[in-house]
């Protein structure tokens, strides 16, 4: 699964809560699944009765409030038909009866979770399924639902498929901005002059499968076979290509490098200025919110994220039925570093030990995340690091599981004594563009600009290529599983909502 999606709908002329997961088949077909006949419910030590909910006694363990030497205790479990009327419910006995409740704050898509024996962000298995029509929008009759299939499913008929692989489609996407007066861009006033996105499948996320980069003017044709840049007359068409292409794609995930603190609040301010913002669909279906007392589409939204590093402010793309990450959170979260961009996260954590060169072969233990093309440097680590040559940039070719490459520097490493070779090291490098450069660039020719292409493709596949090495998602697929939470509460929330799913189910198992 890629997104899970808790709401109420009208079925019968009854609402009614159900959960929409979304996720791909494993003849990798794009599917949403609707889950139907769960009701949620908490615990209160009071009855609590209302036309959209019922409850009953039952005997339960204190849910550790307080100390009662884990005795049964007779509480009542209030269940309640809808999402709305589940958090009236706790809202009303919270306010005007000073009920004390029990799991009330657990989202009722992580009881079924429990109680299913799920694992979120593994493969599940439904035994019986009834195809649907995908729904569409009343008035333009277009489907709503960004999905080849559309299923609704009994609960009691979704089990969890552990043993099961099936790869997702992953995206990477960057951005490049003009700023006329070489100040940092401002979204009020300087444009989004490229878009670079690149593809792959999470069980090879060190092959790519197409990349593509969107590009405001006119552009030479890539010279790599797999890479197409596209020509776009104005911004507003190079967003709607961008827009399109991952409508056509269809990526499970969504990842960049400070989508979270830039890109993606960026996206949003230029397609309002633009007035293309209800066009650009990026999410598998849309997220309907409220503002000012009326219901609207939301494409982003804010949040304040707090970390060890220090807190941040958030503004990220809604991609409901798709799965949003942020490469640079999770970096902040995980480690910790003397520099979070994106050139020195790259060179710490994608680098190896130069074993031998010859004849202009460097041997290594392993390349693993290097590409014909790419940029590496050499370091001398001992106490301190020390930068090979100032550390200037080498074009590596012919890479090999173990070797590479390194064209035109017949004479590399003469310099060094023995001891000094034992300690040498590669490290991967950009082929860094600054600032200054880049605008310059795209006032050039189109020649310029197809320079600026190469470098944005490659930010984005240098973020997959870094998420392959640390195992991003594997860990966060873990963490998820454990705790019985979505991978998005894995990648956007903090602990407390992991710790509480977690000790929820671990104890109802007693």
């Amino acid at each position: 699964p890629s997104d899970w999606y808790q709401h109420d709908i009208t079925i019968n002329k009854r609402r009614q809560y159900v959960v929409d997961v979304f996720g791909r088949t494993d003849d990798e077909r794009v599917v949403c699944v609707r889950i139907v006949g769960f009701k949620p419910y908490f615990y209160s030590l009071k009855p609590i009765t209302d036309d959209a909910m019922t409850s009953k006694q039952v005997f339960k363990h204190d849910v550790m409030a307080g100390f009662a030497d884990l005795k049964s205790k007779r509480v009542w479990k209030v269940e309640c038909d809808t999402l709305n009327a589940f958090h009236e419910a706790i809202r009303a006995a919270k306010d005007t009866r000073g009920q004390q409740l029990y799991e009330s704050s657990l989202p009722p898509f992580m009881r079924m979770f429990h109680e299913r024996h799920l694992s979120p962000a593994s493969p599940i298995r439904v035994s019986y399924t009834q195809e649907l029509d995908i729904p569409t929008d009343k008035d333009t009759e277009e489907p709503k639902y960004h999905v080849e299939a559309y299923y609704e499913a009994e609960v009691q008929n979704v089990e969890s498929a552990p043993g099961d692989t099936i790869p997702q489609l992953v995206a990477s996407y960057d951005l490049e901005m003009y700023s006329a007066s070489g100040l940092f861009p401002q979204a009020s006033k300087d444009p989004i002059i490229q878009i670079g996105i690149s593809y792959r499948w999470t069980d090879d996320l060190l092959t790519p499968v197409a990349r593509t980069v969107y590009v405001n003017g006119t552009v030479d044709p890539s010279d790599e076979p797999e890479t197409t840049f596209v020509s776009c007359v104005n911004e507003s068409e190079m967003l709607l290509k961008f827009a399109k292409d991952i409508k056509t794609n269809n990526p499970d995930i969504m990842c960049g490098y400070n989508t979270f603190g830039f890109d993606d609040a960026y996206i949003e301010d230029r397609c309002k200025r633009l007035g293309i913002l209800s066009e650009m669909e990026l999410a598998r279906c849309p997220t309907v919110g409220k503002e000012d007392g009326r219901f609207i589409t939301r494409f982003a939204e804010s949040k304040k994220f707090e970390l060890a590093s220090g807190k941040y402010d958030l503004r990220f793309l809604v991609l409901r039925g798709r799965l949003g990450l942020d490469l640079l959170l999770n970096m902040r979260r995980e480690h910790s570093l003397d520099s979070f961009k994106l050139d020195n996260v790259a060179s710490v954590f994608l680098r190896d030990k130069v074993v031998s060169y010859k004849d202009g072969r460097v041997y290594t233990n392993s390349t693993r995340g290097l590409r014909n093309g790419n940029y590496v440097k050499f370091d001398l680590v001992g106490h301190t690091t020390d930068p090979y040559r100032e550390g200037h940039k080498f074009v590596v070719s012919d890479v090999q599981s173990k070797s590479f490459r390194i064209d035109g520097a017949p004479d590399l490493f003469y310099d060094l004594s023995d001891k000094q070779l034992k300690s040498l090291e590669w490290t991967f490098t950009k082929d860094d563009v600054e600032p200054a450069e880049l605008f310059r660039l795209h006032r050039g020719s189109s020649a310029d600009r197809a320079r600026i292409a190469k470098y944005c493709i490659q930010d984005c596949d240098l973020v997959l290529t870094l998420m392959a090495k640390l195992d991003t998602l594997v860990n966060a697929r873990g963490m998820a599983d454990v705790c019985k939470v979505p991978m998005e509460y894995v990648l956007r929330r903090g602990q407390g909502i992991k710790i509480f799913s977690a000790v929820v189910y671990y104890a109802a198992q007693r």
